[in-house]
């Protein structure tokens, strides 16, 4: 099977630049053509086992994202599988770019891809069952949550069969805040989902009917996801970035401003930013704007192209729950264990056992996050309030700025001196009324302040 998606998908593309902390403005304007063929390993942990369900999306999309640049360029992709510990050691629990290659481990790649198959269908089943919001409005609610996702994720991969499946998510179900009936119905579209993601010769006809409409949200965000993350380690592969054409938040400026905000110290504890990553993570969103523009080009062509537009609108928004995770925590990350979520410490803000992480000469996390979210509110035309940081997402931002905040040299965070407000100014459109209330005013409910939209205490 393996070697069948090598000889589907082994006409591929990819991203170094030289690393330094003290750059300037105009360094970000230069762009150095790079290395003619890039070697892209996935990394296994057993190959003589089937690939992990998922990994046609991802390589898919990494297919995209080379004819849409690469190859253009004259830059060819050499795909492998390997279960060489070489290879899960240089990936870690994501990727690692450098100069010409590009490691990534395809058994988390996949993991996230699932959870990212189980929003979209809990996020389906209001728009398949024709439910409306009073407000009017996209009907898209996601019922579960990437957390739980993580969890049932988990439950499918061990459980015998299908009624086995069943059994034991409506098992955890009881222990949860979940509609039973819902959680049931989105794991029978996943079945579905996953099943017709690893054959490469099904119909999507021959399955569960709720595919058809979480499908095109799963397929979306898999695109938007897997370019986010290739397209950062592509552009250290390849030492330049093959995408000339600037993404709409580098010409709005947005991108330039969110940068300052770790360089200027103006809210966060100093972490000298190194070009070479600031350059991938430019290149990383303009092969996401790329990404962004063949599909909506593709939804064009077809005779029901409104309805199909609405999928990638769903999928832009599933696409910043699944990078949440990987930007504040890790790809790997065992969240079957995270029980404290809904216990608010002294803050009112929830708590968790998983910290978000500071890497020297790296961007914070947390704006990694606002930079890829910001550029897919922009690049929504139809419905750019519904593209937010939402739910436990947004739980995982909030956090991860007061870890950056934490960082400061000069205390104001941990003697509650620190004004939060300048983050609402700054963040505030991408995220729900009840954290911009949390910034500004300090009212914060676990409960509630990290909705989409206005929510009142019950």
């Amino acid at each position: 099977m393996f070697n069948r998606l090598v000889a589907l998908f082994s006409a591929f593309s990819v991203v170094t630049l030289q690393s330094t902390t003290g750059y300037t403005q105009g360094d970000l304007a230069q762009d150095s053509p790079g290395s003619k063929q890039i070697k892209i390993s996935y990394c296994v942990a057993d190959k003589s086992k089937p690939p992990p369900m998922g990994t046609r999306n991802v390589l898919s999309a990494v297919g995209r994202l080379s004819h849409s640049g690469y190859l253009k360029k004259g830059v060819k992709f050499e795909a492998e599988f390997t279960d060489n510990p070489a290879c899960l050691q240089k990936s870690g629990n994501g990727c690692f770019g450098e100069s010409g290659a590009v490691f990534c481990n395809l058994d988390s790649l996949a993991d996230l891809l699932e959870r990212t198959a189980w929003i979209a269908a809990s996020g389906s089943i209001n728009a398949m069952r024709g439910i409306t919001k009073n407000e009017g409005g996209l009907a898209f609610e996601d019922k579960i949550g990437w957390e739980n996702a993580s969890v049932f994720s988990e439950i499918r991969g061990n459980a015998k069969n299908r009624d086995d499946f069943a059994a034991q998510l409506i098992g955890v179900v009881e222990e949860r805040d979940i509609n039973a009936v819902d959680v049931v119905e989105a794991g029978e579209i996943v079945q579905a989902l996953l099943q017709y993601d690893a054959d490469l010769q099904s119909n999507i006809n021959d399955f569960h009917s709720g595919i058809i409409m979480a499908y095109p949200v799963y397929e979306a965000a898999s695109n938007y996801i897997v370019s986010f993350i290739f397209g950062h380690e592509l552009a250290h592969a390849y030492e330049g970035c093959i995408f000339s054409q600037p993404s709409i938040i580098e010409t709005s400026d947005r991108f330039t401003q969110i940068l300052d905000t770790q360089r200027s110290g103006k809210f966060f504890g100093k972490n000298n930013l190194s070009l070479d990553e600031a350059l991938a993570e430019r290149c990383a969103l303009r092969g996401v704007q790329h990404m962004d523009t063949e599909m909506v080009a593709y939804k064009n062509s077809k005779p029901d192209a409104s309805v199909e537009k609405i999928m990638l609108t769903f999928g832009r928004r599933i696409a910043i729950d699944g990078a949440g995770i990987i930007l504040t925590t890790n790809l790997g990350s065992d969240w079957s264990q995270a029980t404290d979520w809904q216990s608010p410490g002294e803050d009112g803000l929830p708590t968790t056992s998983y910290n978000v992480k500071i890497e020297p000469g790296y961007l914070y996390y947390p704006l990694r996050m606002a930079m890829l979210a910001e550029l897919l509110q922009q690049l929504e035309h139809s419905d750019q309030k519904f593209i937010k940081i939402c739910d436990n997402t947004a739980k995982l931002f909030v956090m991860g700025l007061n870890v950056a905040i934490a960082h400061r040299e000069d205390g104001k965070y941990s003697e509650g001196k620190f004004d939060h407000s300048g983050l609402a100014a700054t963040f505030g459109s991408l995220v729900g009324p009840g954290v911009i209330d949390g910034w500004e005013n300090g009212n914060w409910d676990s409960a509630i302040s990290f909705a989409c939209e206005s929510k009142s205490k019950k």
